[in-house]
Formats: structure tokens, C-alpha cells, sequence
């Protein structure tokens, strides 16, 4: 009995402290620069939104954009000017106004009531004030809510902004391959072009039937729609990549500078990845975070048997004779046919939920680094194997070819399926580098890590007071 006593008094300084010992004023600056550095740690980017600076914010976004936009750059743009993202930081400042609330005591009620005899005389005049003491055990639990649900709010920015990040830099070597893609199908034009030209002077010259001039006019056919659905995905792609930028119409045309990076294996081993995700990764912090919270929720709902005691003065005035009393009132809800056991329960499953939720986060996340690290390495082994063998030799091939068909050696079909395959090799080596870039953002992704610090990062600290 004396545990449960002193647990009392204890809430009861906790709570008058928390409600007497400041003013109720929403600050959320400091929360936001938690969320932003928790963000810079993720994307290794220095420049990230905050509520307040827009007029900075605009200044530093055309700043980024003047002489065109590296892969990096593209980043820090997403981080700075994503209306998505700016939204959700006013999340923060909500949570920070539910944390200073949580502080508050409830108000008191007043109530007066008069009654006037029917013989005439003094009016009967009532009046108390009372207020529900409960919130002076509960205060400090519902403070300790508030401010976990702020960290899970910064958490989930934080995870959002760094998949933001890796969305820019993806949809930035997409558009960049799709370009590329472009200009290949605008240079196979070219050749097939040259071709047509060339069967046409070797049938002028009788070497060479009509027939060849036909299926030579055939492929330009076909390559001049290639060229035309290449430009469409380019389209499409740089729309992409101005949309998460968060870019009005006239930047559509904003020089993108950066080529293909050449692909390589992953820079570190499995294990280490998997680690640097199980330290760094912004959705399991928030999903560790829940469970204080949902067990700080239980904990309330456990002290909620007695969920209504008002304490409180009276005053009355007598209407026989004038006279007065005045003294101290006492309302409880009696907890006879609802005692929070439903409540309590469900409490107790959500904490249940968030445990096994938690436990497969954790797997999908092991999962998730695996599958970056091994399609990292696979599309490196392949990207090797276009750049040694298999480009030179579609290459070798076609001049061979075209040799042999200008001296009348072979038909003109073979010279078409040299060029296909070239064509094919060629738009194959550039879909295999974006896969290789987008491999390494996956990874990126994955680990909430910057590809440049998976050696070096460390688990960080968090300070979840406010």
C-alpha cells in the first residue's frame, strides 16, 4: 500500500510540475532540426526543407539548377522543394502541439443555480466549482505518449524524405538512360539511312535488285518507330524526375549532366549491409518506437479504472433566514459495470500487433538488402561481360558485313540482322548500366545509408526527450 501511495505522490509532483512549470507554447523548430538530421544522415545531403525558410528554400533550388543538374544535386532539389515532403513537416508541428497539451490540466467547471420562493424573500443561490483530479496521475503517463508519437512522427519523415531521395536519384539515371536510349535509336536511324542510300546506289549500278532497296526501306521503317516510341519514354521519364523534384513546367527542359556511372560489385560484404540496416534504418526505429509507445498507452489505460473524480467547493445561500455554508464537494464514477477491460485488452493486442509487425519489418529488411546486394553484383558481372565481349564482337560484325555486301559476297538480310543485333547490344549496354546505377540506389535504399559511408557508418543516438 505505501509503493502505490508513494507512486501517487510522485505522479502528482510530476503532473503540477509539467502543468504549473511553463507556458503553454507550441516551438517545433527543434523537432524539425531532429528530422532534418536524422534526414542528412541518410541521404548525406546537407540541404533539406524547413517549415519557415521558403524564401531561402526558392533561392537555393535556382541556385541548384543554374548550369544544369547532377545526380546529387537532383537529390538535394527533391529534399529542399517536394511539396510532399514540405507537407509532412507540418506533421511535426502538430505533434509538438498534441506534446504541450498533453501537459495541461483539464479546466474546471462552474455552475451556479438560483431559485426565487414562491412568498417572496431571499433568492436560493448555489454555486460550485469542482474539477477531475484524474489527470494528476494520468498526466505524466499521456506527457510520456505525446512525445513518443513526436518521435514516430520525426522517424517516419526521416524514412519517407531518405525513399524521396532515392526516388530523385532513380527517376534522375532513368531519364538520364532513356536519353541515351534516344540518341541510340536516332543513330541506328542513321545507319539504316546510310544503307537505304547504299542499296540504292548498288541497284542503280544493277549489282542489287529492287527487292533489297524494299527490305532496306522496311527497316528504316521500323527503326524510325523505334526512335519515335524512345522519345516518348524519354518523355515520360524526365516528366517523372521534374515531378518528384517537385519542378514547374518551365524547368521540364533542365540539362541533366551526369552520364551512366560505370558498374561495379557492391562496395562492401552482405554482412555488413544487413548491420548498417539494422542500425540506420528509419522504419524499424519507428516501429522500436511504437512499442514504447503502445506500452506507455497500456500503462494508461491501466490507471483509467477511475476515469471521472471531481473535487471541488460548494456555496449556498439559504433563502429562509440568509444564511450561508460553504465546504468541500467529492464526485466519483464508480467503476461498478465498465472497469476499462475492454480497453485495457485491446491496448494489450495492439502491443501484440506491433511486436509481430516489428518481427517481420525486420525479415523484410534482411530480405530487401539481400536481393540490392546480389543484383548489384549480378547486373556488374553482366555489365562486364557487354563491354569485353559482347560489343566488340556485334561491332566486328557488322563492318565485316557490310564489307561483304558492298563486294556482292552475301545478301542484304545478313547486313540487317548484323544491325539489329549491334542496335540491340547497344540499347542492352545502357539498360544494364541504369540497372547497375539503380541497383546501387537500391542498396541506398535498403540501408538508409549513403553508398559512400556503408564501411564506416555507425548505429546513431537518439534522444527521444523533448
Amino acid at each position: 500500500m505505501s509503493g502505490v501511495l508513494k507512486r501517487f505522490g510522485r505522479s502528482m509532483a510530476i503532473s503540477l510540475s509539467l502543468a504549473f512549470g511553463g507556458c503553454a507554447t507550441v516551438e517545433p523548430k527543434p523537432d524539425y532540426g531532429r528530422a532534418v538530421s536524422l534526414i542528412a544522415r541518410a541521404t548525406g545531403s546537407a540541404h533539406v526543407y524547413r517549415p519557415g525558410d521558403d524564401a531561402i528554400v526558392d533561392a537555393k533550388v535556382r541556385s541548384l539548377l543554374e548550369g544544369g543538374l547532377t545526380a546529387d544535386e537532383a537529390v538535394e532539389v527533391a529534399l529542399l522543394n517536394n511539396p510532399r515532403l514540405q507537407a509532412s513537416f507540418l506533421r511535426i508541428g502538430m505533434a509538438r502541439a498534441d506534446v504541450v497539451q498533453s501537459r495541461l490540466l483539464s479546466n474546471p467547471s462552474l455552475g451556479v443555480s438560483t431559485r426565487f420562493p414562491s412568498g417572496g424573500g431571499l433568492t436560493n443561490i448555489e454555486a460550485g466549482i469542482a474539477r477531475n483530479i484524474v489527470d494528476l496521475w494520468r498526466i505524466p503517463t499521456r506527457h510520456k505518449i505525446a512525445r513518443r508519437e513526436l518521435t514516430q512522427v520525426i522517424f517516419t519523415i526521416a524514412h519517407d524524405a531518405a525513399q524521396l531521395a532515392t526516388d530523385a536519384k532513380a527517376a534522375y539515371f532513368r531519364a538520364i538512360a532513356a536519353a541515351r536510349l534516344l540518341a541510340i535509336s536516332r543513330q541506328d536511324r542513321q545507319a539504316a539511312e546510310r544503307l537505304l542510300r547504299l542499296t540504292e546506289t548498288l541497284r542503280d549500278a544493277g549489282a542489287v535488285s529492287g527487292v533489297d532497296v524494299d527490305l532496306t526501306r522496311s527497316e528504316l521503317q521500323s527503326v524510325e518507330l523505334l526512335v519515335r516510341v524512345a522519345r516518348q519514354n524519354a518523355f515520360e521519364a524526365r516528366s517523372k524526375l521534374m515531378r518528384t523534384l517537385g519542378l514547374p513546367l518551365a524547368q521540364f527542359d533542365t540539362e541533366l549532366v551526369d552520364e551512366l556511372p560505370t558498374a561495379r560489385p557492391p562496395a562492401v560484404s552482405l554482412e555488413r549491409l544487413l548491420q548498417v540496416a539494422a542500425e540506420n534504418r528509419f522504419d524499424l526505429s519507428a516501429a522500436r518506437n511504437l512499442l514504447q509507445t503502445l506500452a506507455a498507452k497500456l500503462d494508461l489505460q491501466e490507471q483509467s479504472l477511475f476515469r471521472v473524480v471531481e473535487l471541488g467547493v460548494a456555496y449556498e445561500r439559504e433563502a429562509r433566514d440568509g444564511g450561508s455554508v460553504f465546504g468541500p464537494t467529492l464526485s466519483i464514477e464508480l467503476p461498478i459495470f465498465d472497469q476499462n477491460q475492454a480497453q485495457i485488452a485491446r491496448a494489450g493486442y495492439a502491443q501484440a500487433e506491433a511486436v509481430k509487425r516489428l518481427r517481420s519489418m525486420v525479415v523484410d529488411v534482411a530480405h530487401d538488402v539481400r536481393l540490392a546486394h546480389e543484383l548489384t553484383r549480378a547486373v556488374w558481372d553482366t555489365a562486364h561481360f557487354y563491354e569485353s565481349e559482347l560489343l566488340p564482337l556485334k561491332e566486328s560484325s557488322l563492318d565485316l558485313a557490310r564489307e561483304a555486301y558492298r563486294a556482292g559476297k552475301i545478301p542484304l538480310v545478313s547486313v540487317l540482322q548484323a544491325q539489329r543485333a549491334l542496335r540491340d547490344a547497344h540499347a542492352g549496354r545502357v539498360e544494364i548500366l541504369r540497372d547497375g546505377a539503380l541497383a546501387r540506389i537500391e542498396l541506398e535504399r535498403a540501408t538508409a545509408c549513403p553508398e559512400d559511408q556503408f564501411a564506416t557508418r555507425q548505429e546513431p543516438k537518439q534522444n527521444n526527450d523533448d
